[in-house]
């Protein structure tokens, strides 16, 4: 039973970031020796997730740098990004990583990671800086400030408790009658009951609560003893550290390519509303900005640090990842998949392997 309820979660979070190398030959491709001194770029998944989420990049990593140089690490599985803290999570993919790797030292390394995969990264990083040999560090839609949605979903489910009135909070404050004409009509254009949207969007939050018992999850929870600790380590970091967030919002992305019906509808209620729960309402000049799971801010770690060596990239029509499980999102919609965080990651990796200093452009000035 008790393994049953981690799947359920599990399902609900998929919906849910000098060196000694050669320069890139005629055709684009970097040639190595064969030796245990050539770059090495690791990548780290997201809550729940696991190394398949990495196909696009990887592939795209290999072809440029060699297949040889990158590593997916699955030792970390779905359900121990939930079981175990952050902390945990890093030293067991430290010991992993160092036994197949054991020249870490003298290899200039690369880590990447997704949503809380970025956190696991940057906590090995900081751990264990003395054995790797970090160049470098990307995070794609990490939640280096918190995911606001646990907090909101709490203080709603406290305010039911005084009633007794389940989900009556939810429907007062942000599923108010324009909101659910917006998802009726959503639903109908899907090709669905007209209170499927709702009854998906409510049965995600409705799970927040209960996930909020594994320090994994926990870990993310604003204020939380982990994200404390990044709020103090970040903003004296030395590494080079470029951050990508999602600004996809809008659940017009979710409509059947097929369907003219609503295209010309914009679902503004149903999106503010959702902008609301997912950033909160302390910061209401961002409160569009978010990927639909991570607030934007967060992502970009805004309020944390203004080092020039901390880049961000904003990629607007980018999602976190999946939310409708019935309705998958073009793929190339996803962070994990997106041409232009491909573009990214692979310039990056250039710069940080090729030169002791970026060159490459990325911080955002609306930002800054």
């Amino acid at each position: 039973m008790f393994l049953f309820k981690i799947s359920i979660c599990i399902t609900f979070l998929l919906f849910t970031i000098g060196c000694g190398c050669h320069r890139p030959d005629q055709n684009g491709t970097i040639n190595f020796h064969e030796d245990d001194t050539n770059p090495l770029i690791v990548l780290f998944h997201g809550l729940g997730g696991d190394v398949s989420s990495f196909k696009t990049l990887q592939e795209a990593l290999e072809n440029e740098f060699g297949k040889d140089s990158v590593v997916a690490l699955d030792y970390i599985t779905k359900e121990q990004t939930l079981l175990y803290s952050i902390k945990e999570q890093s030293n067991k993919c430290f010991g992993k990583l160092s036994k197949k790797e054991p020249n870490l030292k003298n290899r200039p390394t690369l880590l990447i990671g997704h949503s809380q995969g970025g956190l696991r990264a940057y906590r090995m990083f900081h751990e264990y800086k003395d054995i790797l040999n970090v160049k470098g560090i990307i995070t794609l839609a990490t939640p280096w400030e918190g995911a606001p949605v646990i907090d909101t979903v709490k203080r709603l489910n406290q305010l039911d408790t005084i009633t007794g009135i389940k989900n009556e909070a939810l429907y007062v404050r942000y599923f108010t009658p324009p909101v659910l004409n917006d998802m009726y009509r959503l639903s109908y254009s899907m090709g669905q009951p007209t209170n499927w949207i709702e009854q998906e969007l409510v049965s995600r939050l409705e799970k927040f609560p209960a996930l909020e018992v594994f320090v994994g999850c926990y870990d993310l929870k604003p204020g939380s003893t982990f994200l404390e600790w990044i709020q103090d380590k970040l903003p004296e970091e030395e590494v080079p550290i470029l951050a990508i967030g999602g600004g996809l919002s809008d659940f017009k992305i979710f409509l059947p390519k097929e369907s003219s019906y609503e295209s010309s509808y914009d679902f503004k209620d149903l999106n503010t509303a959702w902008g609301k729960i997912i950033v909160g309402e302390a910061d209401l000049d961002l409160i569009d900005k978010h990927d639909m799971i991570v607030p934007l801010y967060s992502q970009l770690a805004l309020h944390i640090t203004n080092k020039e060596n901390f880049k961000r990239k904003v990629i607007e029509d980018a999602l976190h990842g999946q939310l409708l499980n019935k309705f998958p999102i073009e793929t190339s919609k996803s962070i994990l998949c997106h041409p232009t965080m491909v573009k990214e990651v692979i310039q990056f990796g250039k710069d940080i392997f090729y030169s002791d200093a970026i060159t490459s452009e990325y911080q955002v000035s609306e930002y800054n």
